[in-house]
């Protein structure tokens, strides 16, 4: 993305820019470009709450009218998309929210999922931007099932959402105690730019998972459980500060 408002696509193999055509709703301000690992998808959004999708075939961006209003501050990719299905994405707005967002060709599907409303001075609520989200599949320990664990950093805390799958993961986080039930580590002081990352551990079994949280203190470093023994003990405890 260029200060003037234009974004260019790089193609490595044809040594190639090709700009971007957003029409004549021309993307002003840009805020974010959330470019899929695999390279086949693209997000980009606007500090007015417009946001665009760009497919890796076509270098015509593609306004999403159903994410109008909602600030892209971060994005959870699914690996298992393909080059015309971005599958399930997860979402982390600048006002709190976690949104469930498939977009497969003209499809566009968009359902919010949790919110974050934090108890503030008075016990008054208040919604903080969701500034990292990442998926992550591990088993249990009991009975070897598949679990879904989407964690995301919001404020000062990180929170973990685990179940069997991505429709009912949620059914168990509702109500006023919802988020406090969700929180796995709080740190006193957030970051405006608190995102998630997750690599191979130097050390354990090789599918080790180590995920990293940029905070306010300095970068939280925990590893992913995996078997888990509970849903609500997904990563260790305490981790390491970086």
């Amino acid at each position: 993305a260029l200060q003037s408002g234009d974004i260019i696509r790089w193609d490595q193999y044809e040594d190639a820019a090709v700009p971007i055509d957003f029409g004549r709703d021309r993307c002003m301000d840009v805020s974010r470009v959330l470019l899929e690992p695999k390279g086949f998808h693209a997000l980009v959004t606007n500090n007015n709450g417009d946001s665009w999708y760009l497919n890796f075939q076509n270098s015509q961006a593609k306004a999403l009218p159903k994410l109008k209003g909602h600030q892209i501050e971060a994005v959870a990719w699914d690996s298992d998309s393909s080059a015309s299905s971005t599958r399930d994405l997860i979402i982390g707005t600048e006002r709190g929210q976690l949104l469930h967002v498939i977009i497969e060709g003209k499809e566009k599907t968009v359902k919010p999922l949790f919110a974050f409303d934090l108890g503030g001075p008075g016990n008054e609520h208040r919604r903080v931007p969701v500034c990292g989200v990442h998926r992550e599949r591990t088993v249990s320990a009991s009975d070897g099932t598949e679990r879904t664990a989407i964690f995301a950093a919001a404020g000062c805390g990180i929170y973990a959402f685990v179940g069997p799958n991505l429709e009912t993961l949620f059914q168990k986080y509702q109500g006023e105690t919802a988020t406090s039930r969700a929180l796995v580590y709080e740190v006193p002081r957030d970051s405006p730019r608190g995102e998630l990352h997750v690599d191979a551990s130097c050390v354990g079994p090789a599918f080790s998972k180590v995920l990293f949280w940029l905070t306010g203190v300095g970068v939280l470093a925990a590893t992913i459980k995996n078997p888990i023994e509970a849903d609500n003990a997904v990563l260790e405890s305490p981790p390491g500060i970086i």
